[in-house]
């Protein structure tokens, strides 16, 4: 896989040097016409299964449903640290957490990674680019003294777009700019609409909408923590939460002590697991379609700005969520859950992956690499994931990755530090922060639902010893910057 994605960036590198990148087959082909423009879809705690084209029945997402059918859906999307920030942060990057090492908690993302990541080098190839919601990373107190608060740059952003137009959560509706009481997803949806409508059609851009939906808030202002738009608010009457396949109260009493101990337990918990007198987390999905409402518009706009048959569309999200799966709520954790999210990319410019559900793994650390590809830009040698290209084109590389490396360091609120290997037939993750390392180890195939841990059982030590030493060799390998 590696040897691959080496040749693959090094080609692209000469070709581009030369300008002979026409030669390239499928998306690079679009080199001889103008740059495709990008729009990017970023949702927050949504978890893999939650859109309609996968069959969950309070998943109203019409427009991500399209999105699916015209474009490739990944059905094996993962995310590479199951957490918000550190998630971003590898999104922007192509760098696993294990290099970049950026979660709560930490003084920021080093200054070092922002000119690689994907929006400061599409701006140096002439795009406009913008980021409008929910950023959610900050930089450290290195990047202001290098680049200097005269260029108006703050920690928040540090000039890494060139239009940045934040859209805070908590609460979910509050007054904009003009005193108006707004929900954020309607803040983020006039701020993107705007973004479009200002855009010169002869500039290339990239706009990432980041939304803070459907991430769970604080109870402020008589808004429940999960609030959503009025738009969406008589959305599923008569609906109830519907509980886990995984919800089995015996499952949750096999965890060992360090997850039963953790913040994933607690009263979001019960309430995940049909405990909710109030039905609150009905909302939770509400939130989802208003979403993809949003989404929706932002799609009209760019049809009727003539944008939209040069503009790759890329939706997805920052990690999953446990709906009360194994009587725990959030993420945090190894299990599928957590790890997986949705993942469409349609390319109009290129048919020939239409309506494609690939099974390989795509994870996030692989959009930065994607997008620049598709832009025909060469790959920087310190992204550490892959382009998606190929599966646009139909074409997906038969030495692609068989398993992927993930991995999650809290730090603080009761999240305990793990990493581990995800690969089709099996799971291995070796937890710390006790007194003893606690592992799992669990046979994909036949338990799918990752409830019998295989750890203890002598007929897979084997196996275990052998994961456990490639899961500390990718540990060491990423945490490398690349190339040395």
């Amino acid at each position: 896989m590696r040897k691959f994605t080496m040749l693959r960036r090094d080609l692209l590198r000469v070709l581009s040097a030369t300008g002979l990148a026409n030669l390239l087959p499928g998306a690079l082909r679009a080199a001889n016409r103008r740059k495709p423009n990008f729009v990017v879809f970023l949702t927050d705690d949504q978890k893999w299964n939650v859109v309609g084209y996968e069959g969950h029945p309070l998943a109203h997402t019409p427009h991500i449903d399209a999105l699916a059918e015209s474009g490739v859906a990944f059905r094996n999307s993962f995310v590479t640290t199951p957490i918000c920030a550190s998630s971003r942060a590898t999104l922007f990057s192509s760098t696993y957490y294990a290099f970049h090492r950026f979660n709560f908690g930490t003084d920021g993302l080093d200054a070092g990674l922002i000119p690689n990541m994907f929006p400061r080098l599409l701006a140096r190839a002439g795009y406009r680019t913008g980021l409008v919601g929910k950023l959610g990373i900050w930089f450290n107190s290195g990047v202001l003294a290098a680049l200097g608060r005269s260029l108006g740059v703050t920690s928040e952003d540090a000039g890494l777009f060139d239009v940045y137009a934040p859209v805070e959560r908590e609460p979910y509706i509050s007054e904009d700019d003009n005193g108006v009481r707004r929900h954020s997803l309607d803040k983020i949806y006039r701020r993107a609409v705007r973004f479009l409508t200002d855009q010169d059609p002869e500039q290339p851009f990239c706009l990432v909408v980041a939304f803070n939906v459907p991430h769970i808030t604080p109870e402020m202002d008589g808004q429940g923590r999960y609030q959503p738009a009025a738009t969406e608010e008589k959305l599923f009457p008569d609906a109830e939460v519907p509980v886990s396949e995984l919800g089995d109260p015996e499952i949750y009493e096999n965890l060992p002590d360090i997850l039963k101990q953790g913040i994933m337990a607690g009263d979001q918990a019960e309430k995940w697991s049909g405990n909710d007198p109030t039905n609150e987390y009905v909302n939770y999905f509400r939130l989802v379609a208003g979403a993809d409402r949003v989404i929706g518009g932002v799609l009209d706009t760019l049809r009727a700005t003539g944008l939209d048959e040069d503009t790759v569309v890329i939706f997805t999200s920052d990690n999953g969520l446990s709906l009360g799966d194994r009587g725990l709520s959030g993420k945090w954790a190894h299990f599928d859950e957590s790890l997986r999210v949705p993942l469409v990319i349609r390319d109009p410019r290129n048919p020939a992956g239409s309506g494609t559900r690939p099974s390989e793994f795509a994870l996030n650390v692989d959009i930065a690499p994607t997008i620049l590809e598709l832009a025909g830009l060469a790959v920087p040698e310190s992204y550490q994931g892959a382009s998606l290209a190929p599966f646009l084109d139909a074409a997906p590389p038969s030495d692609w990755r068989r398993e992927f490396y993930c991995e999650h360091e809290g730090g603080f609120w009761r999240i305990p530090d793990w990493i581990g290997i995800r690969g089709h037939e099996y799971k291995f993750a070796e937890y710390s922060g006790s007194e003893q390392p606690v592992f799992f180890l669990t046979d994909l195939k036949e338990d799918p639902g990752e409830i019998r841990n295989l750890a203890d059982d002598p007929a897979y030590g084997e196996l275990l010893v052998s994961l456990r030493e490639r899961a500390h060799e990718y540990q060491r390998e990423y945490a490398q910057w690349p190339g040395n």
